[in-house]
């Protein structure tokens, strides 16, 4: 798990940090990467020695793909590359993100230059990588967001992108794809005591997961995708709130370099 701290850290520790990437690597060796942020420059690509890997994308804000640029698979020819998005999401598809990235504007080279083996794929509702089924849900966030929910190895595990909880369709939508959850990576930009002032951002705080979460099969729930202006400590501090609370699951806070094993 990469991204999950603020980038630029406020409370004078000098711990590099970056923006959202999840890897999951599968017990027979697939790697699938959610997001593409600067997290994605965290992985051991000498570990992956059959050169191939699935990158799906939430959506397109830039803090969700700025770790294309650097990295290096996508230089290279003998590596094969998935690129998978919804079609609900404002950029349409994979090759757009590649496109507006790689234009000579925003970065030296364009993406005909690009001398991986890719491949774009689209989907609406979802889509199978083998045995592994992967749904799909759009969830509430300006330009659209896709959240990901992987069922693999008897069982189900949830990666949400940005998401704001509001009463709107959308919400409502999203919170019946939860049931049948048990780990679950969310979006907690904001934190409670600021969060009105940010009314329509697309993002959420840490006690709306807890609350939607309520009644459903969730067993962990870790939180991530923290905002920048945000200290650690104040992080921590609302953190270990909700962590007094009695909940049917335990809570998580996720940070760079951490490694989960299901």
């Amino acid at each position: 798990c990469s991204g999950s701290w603020p980038r630029i850290p406020l409370d004078g520790s000098n711990e590099t940090r970056n923006t959202t990437c999840l890897h999951f690597i599968t017990n027979d060796d697939k790697h699938i990467f959610f997001d593409a942020g600067t997290g994605l420059n965290l992985a051991k690509l000498q570990e992956i020695s059959h050169k191939a890997c699935t990158i799906c994308f939430s959506h397109a804000h830039f803090d969700h793909i700025c770790g294309l640029h650097s990295f290096s698979p996508l230089y290279n020819p003998a590596w094969k590359l998935r690129l998978i998005s919804s079609d609900k999401i404002a950029c349409k598809n994979p090759q757009n993100i590649l496109d507006y990235l790689f234009n000579g504007a925003n970065f030296p080279i364009l993406s005909t230059q690009l001398s991986a083996n890719i491949e774009t794929l689209t989907y609406s509702d979802g889509f199978f990588i083998e045995d592994m089924r992967i749904e799909m849900c759009p969830t509430n966030h300006p330009g659209g967001n896709t959240a990901y929910k992987i069922y693999y190895d008897s069982k189900v595990i949830l990666i949400s992108g940005d998401h704001e909880w509001a009463d709107e369709p959308l919400s409502h939508t999203f919170a019946a794809f939860l049931h049948d959850v048990e780990y679950a990576f969310v979006d907690a930009h904001f934190l409670d005591q600021n969060f009105s002032q940010f009314k329509d951002w697309g993002h959420s705080r840490m006690i709306d997961w807890v609350e939607n979460f309520k009644d459903t099969s969730l067993k962990r729930l870790y939180f991530s995708h923290f905002n920048p202006a945000s200290t650690q400590a104040e992080i921590e501090n609302e953190f270990n709130q909700l962590s007094n609370l009695k909940n049917s699951f335990s809570l998580h806070l996720a940070h760079d370099g951490l490694e989960i094993v299901l």
